[in-house]
């Protein structure tokens, strides 16, 4: 729940009687006795609230418009409130202690579900509409500095897939990425509180702006349990690698780019290096799973560090992973930008360490490597679509015997 304006709604309120009353639990008849006979008052402030219960609405609580209560949002829709309702009901039946919207004074937030699994401390938050990013990072950063785990799942109105392997995935999406520890795939989660599916969208690549590859995976929010969430489900890179070779035929034979911003200025870049883009070299737009660092597309900041460092460069001649990062420090966001990813992955130490194993380059120290083949540009697009084809053909060979 996201602090904002308006009127604060709840699902739970404090009965005269003192028991904890969860309105959209009861039956129309009980709702109607409550109406006439209690009174109900905020957990968090202790002020009176009122019922709303109607036709096209879940039925909620509300404080009075001047109410000042500490954990008072607005812009909580029925979509918002029904599957918070779910989701916690889902948690319960699984005997889980779970806690809906409780005040958590220390760091004053209200997440939608307060879950204590032995001596971890999690909350759930149901996020279904777009809000500013910074709101985003203060929470998780609010949650995380109280020792508290954050766990976002999606709406589904959020969830725009464009086919078997691909979604949308923009700058506010990736806010809500989480890899739990260093191993667990990269995964969105988002929920239906209509259909009571549950997707994940899990170990994926950014493969262009908005736009990401990787494996879907559907559940009915019946059938799964809440620890099913934590199972590592990687995406297979032989398809990833098949899709790519799709992707890089793509970017050869598509209309180019609008050239403005800083698509506009790599476009003078290459016009100062004397290089057209149909002739770039094939290990130019390869997949690396933390681009979401990356402030600019993958074609445009490892053609930087190619052809500023590999281009042209003699066999045995070495170079630093150093020298790599500085060129592309102006392009790179800081990892404290995504507080729910736990990898210490670079996207220029993965990128080189594809090369390495493709044998183009060996690194021979910590921090230094040599080039073993020598990198050039292609004569002509015919040229540059067999050589695409070729580098992906041997990453696909390289999956199916499991080396990569």
């Amino acid at each position: 729940m996201l602090a904002g304006g308006g009127i604060s709604k709840m699902l739970q309120a404090i009965a005269n009687d003192g028991a904890v009353v969860t309105l959209a639990l009861l039956t129309k008849a009980e709702i109607e006795f409550h109406r006439k006979h209690s009174t109900f008052i905020c957990p968090t402030c202790r002020h009176p609230v009122l019922i709303k219960a109607g036709q096209k609405t879940v039925p909620h609580f509300a404080h009075y418009p001047q109410s000042d209560c500490p954990s008072r949002g607005g812009g909580e829709g029925p979509y918002h409130k029904k599957g918070k309702l779910l989701l916690y009901l889902w948690l319960k039946k699984q005997f889980i202690d779970v806690a809906l919207e409780k005040y958590l004074p220390r760091i004053k937030q209200q997440p939608d579900l307060y879950l204590k699994i032995g001596d971890k401390r999690i909350v759930i938050e149901y996020q279904c509409s777009r809000v500013d990013i910074r709101s985003i990072l203060q929470r998780n950063q609010g949650y995380l500095s109280a020792g508290i785990i954050p766990i976002w799942i999606l709406g589904a109105n959020l969830f725009n897939r464009k086919g078997p392997y691909h979604l949308k995935v923009d700058s506010f999406l990736l806010q809500f990425v989480h890899q739990f520890n260093p191993s667990y795939p990269l995964t969105l989660f988002f929920f239906c509180p209509h259909s009571l599916q549950l997707v994940s969208f899990t170990d994926f690549f950014i493969n262009k702006n908005n736009q990401a590859i990787g494996k879907f995976i559907f559940s009915k929010l019946t059938t799964i349990k809440f620890n099913q969430l934590f199972y590592q489900k990687h995406f297979s890179r032989n398809t990833l690698y098949r899709l790519w070779k799709a992707e890089k035929r793509n970017f050869r034979l598509k209309p180019r780019l609008s050239k403005f911003g800083k698509t506009r200025s790599w476009y003078q870049w290459l016009y100062l290096q004397n290089v057209q883009i149909d002739y770039l070299p094939s290990i130019i737009h390869l997949p690396i799973s933390s681009q979401y660092l990356m402030k600019r597309p993958l074609w445009e900041w490892q053609s930087r560090l190619c052809l500023d460092i590999l281009y042209q460069k003699k066999i045995g001649s070495l170079f630093r992973l150093q020298t790599c990062m500085h060129r592309l420090k102006h392009d790179t966001n800081s990892a404290n930008y995504f507080p729910l990813i736990s990898s210490q992955l670079h996207p220029v130490s993965e990128y080189l360490q594809i090369l390495t194993q493709l044998r183009i380059i060996e690194a021979v120290a910590h921090d230094t490597y040599k080039i073993l083949t020598p990198i050039s540009l292609h004569r002509s697009l015919d040229e540059s679509l067999a050589k695409d084809s070729q580098l992906m053909d041997q990453l696909i060979e390289h999956a199916v015997k499991g080396n990569i």
